[in-house]
């Protein structure tokens, strides 16, 4: 039980980090928002979008382990 509980304590550090660098990049593309070339809208976009997903990912990965840390 202690190992298994130990396992799932490291599973979730990656995610928790991923969760971290999320929030990083989400800041310096709110950071941007008036100071990129209107061209580059739809990468901005995508950059957003799929740190989210990462975001989500990140967190279904820490909400599926967190029952077994308590």
């Amino acid at each position: 039980d202690r190992e298994f509980r130990e396992a799932a304590s490291a599973a979730t550090g990656a995610p928790v980090q991923v969760l971290r660098l999320v929030l990083r990049m989400l800041t310096v593309l709110d950071a941007l928002d008036d100071r990129w070339n209107a061209r580059l809208a739809s990468d901005m976009a995508m950059a957003a979008i799929l740190a989210m997903a990462a975001a989500r990912s990140a967190w279904w990965n820490v909400r599926m382990n967190a029952p077994v840390l308590r």
